[in-house]
């Protein structure tokens, strides 16, 4: 196959009113030369898990920065790019974007055992 595949996955309905959107990029091959993907603030929370090798930040100053296994993006003030710095592999980046005020607020108000079920 070689190829990368971008996937969306439904969100449950308890959820829909914090989650847009369970999103995956995935491949099967290694990922060494890939051109940077530029990323636009959108104003919503993102959960990002990487299971094989993480990305990697250029940042509109020039600098850049290996991302964490997992880490929490805010809101946005400017563009950013990112790109594959080695393997990637089944579900190897999942990200969960969240409307960013539900979010928190509901993380707030909630009871655990309410968010566990």
């Amino acid at each position: 196959m070689g190829e990368t595949r971008y996937r969306e996955y439904p969100v449950q309905p308890a959820l829909a009113s914090l989650v847009k959107c369970i999103w995956s990029l995935e491949s099967d091959r290694a990922v060494y030369d890939a051109p940077r993907e530029r990323i636009l603030p959108d104003h919503c929370v993102e959960l990002v898990f990487h299971f094989h090798d993480p990305f990697r930040t250029y940042f509109p100053d020039g600098e850049s920065a290996v991302q964490l296994q997992s880490f929490v993006v805010g809101q946005m003030k400017r563009f950013l790019e990112i790109a594959p710095v080695g393997r990637m592999g089944l579900s190897r980046f999942v990200s969960m974007r969240a409307e960013p005020i539900c979010f928190f607020l509901d993380l707030l108000f909630r009871s655990r055992t309410e968010w566990l079920t």
